[in-house]
């Protein structure tokens, strides 16, 4: 029915404040005196007619304003979520390839082409989900360049992986139980703590 389209606009559009509360009380109490006072009393309500309407306008715009901002920010806090679950479950993946390619060569000691293939394979499925992010929908500039900073690490993790040396890089290693791409990994980690205060995660 009509009446319940207008409860639901009324309770999506309508803020009930105490301003507002006090500024109705106000006009139904100079309302009622102006009934008691006659002529006079008519001019009295024009005059607080005047200041009410203009005293609204001002309430309802500043209040306009202040819903719009609630609206963006909670809208900015779903990019942000959304991009930190892209970004952590890339580096999810970054982990377990990295610490997957420690064992293989562990058990060889020697990284072979197919592993390589399927590290490779993986980081670069990565990079293209990273990439497809609407830069533009970013919030703020520094959530663009913490993105572009994360495409990077993986770009480089994808290039040490296909490097001649890597097998000589995880033998160098002090921690070979994180796997050769730990230092991609704690940049990405670096980068997402900036994201995450962004999306208001603790």
């Amino acid at each position: 029915m009509w009446y319940e389209r207008f409860r639901l606009w009324a309770k999506e559009h309508l803020t009930i404040t105490v301003p507002g509360v006090v500024l109705v009380f106000t006009a139904v109490y100079v309302l009622m005196l102006a009934v008691q006072a006659g002529t006079a009393g008519a001019a009295w309500v024009q005059a607080f007619g005047s200041i009410g309407a203009i005293l609204a306008a001002t309430f309802i715009a500043s209040e306009g304003r202040r819903v719009e901002r609630a609206r963006e920010r909670k809208k900015e806090a779903v990019i942000c979520l959304a991009l930190l679950y892209k970004v952590e479950e890339a580096k999810a993946l970054l982990i377990w390839q990295s610490r997957t390619l420690a064992r293989a060569f562990d058990e060889i000691p020697e990284i072979s082409a197919a592993d390589r293939a399927k590290a490779i394979q993986i980081l670069e499925e990565q990079i293209r989900k990273l990439r497809a992010v609407s830069l533009e929908s970013l919030p703020d500039p520094r959530l663009v360049n913490a993105l572009s900073e994360i495409i990077d690490e993986f770009l480089d993790a994808s290039l040490l992986a296909d490097a001649p040396d890597l097998d000589d890089y995880i033998c160098m290693r002090h921690n070979r139980d994180e796997g050769p791409f730990s230092e991609n990994i704690y940049a990405v980690e670096e980068r997402i703590l900036l994201i995450r205060r962004f999306a208001g995660v603790a």
